[in-house]
């Protein structure tokens, strides 16, 4: 007996004479099965309108997010992707950026940088927009992408996510290795 059922058989009296025999009863059964039935049509309609936890509807949700469809990966992490780009709120801090960057690919980070007059690159730890001028005094900041990859597919997919989210007046220096190579 589900708990529609037995919420339903609470609606009436209690005594002998209300346990609902008979047609009566099997219709009380039936109704309260279809109720059921519809009660998890319902939830899954909520479960697969959210893409952290979608599962029939994925290949759908990555589509609108714009994202590629890898079937190899699993259903979580596959969730965990759509979900972070769902919940994408863009912002163009260091710590985001490498957040977001961590988050898809966790051997691959982030350093913010400046190279100055002579081409000489050094750590910076801030950040600063606007035009930059090479050769006029002012530093040329950046960042750089460093890391380790598997594949080619985690490569391109780390240079979308920077095409993405990095801030269009700064030029990456990328030293990412694929593969270990």
């Amino acid at each position: 007996m589900g708990i529609v059922n037995r919420s339903l058989r609470l609606l009436f009296p209690p005594g002998h004479a209300w346990r609902l025999p008979g047609v009566f009863g099997i219709f009380i059964d039936a109704l309260a099965l279809n109720f059921d039935r519809l009660r998890l049509f319902i939830r899954g309609i909520i479960l697969e309108s959210i893409p952290g936890t979608a599962e029939d509807m994925l290949p759908e949700w990555y589509d609108a997010l714009d994202l590629p469809y890898d079937s190899t990966l699993l259903l979580a992490d596959r969730q965990a992707r759509a979900a972070n780009a769902y919940n994408f709120v863009g912002d163009q801090t260091f710590a985001y950026l490498e957040s977001r960057l961590q988050a898809e690919l966790p051997n691959v980070y982030l350093v913010e940088s400046y190279f100055d007059d002579e081409g000489v690159a050094a750590i910076s730890g801030i950040g600063r927009s606007g035009i930059m001028r090479s050769g006029s005094g002012n530093p040329l900041y950046t960042f750089l992408v460093f890391g380790d990859v598997d594949t080619e597919e985690e490569y391109n997919r780390m240079l979308a996510i920077l095409a993405k989210i990095f801030p269009l007046h700064l030029e990456p220096f990328i030293g990412v290795t694929i593969g270990g190579t």
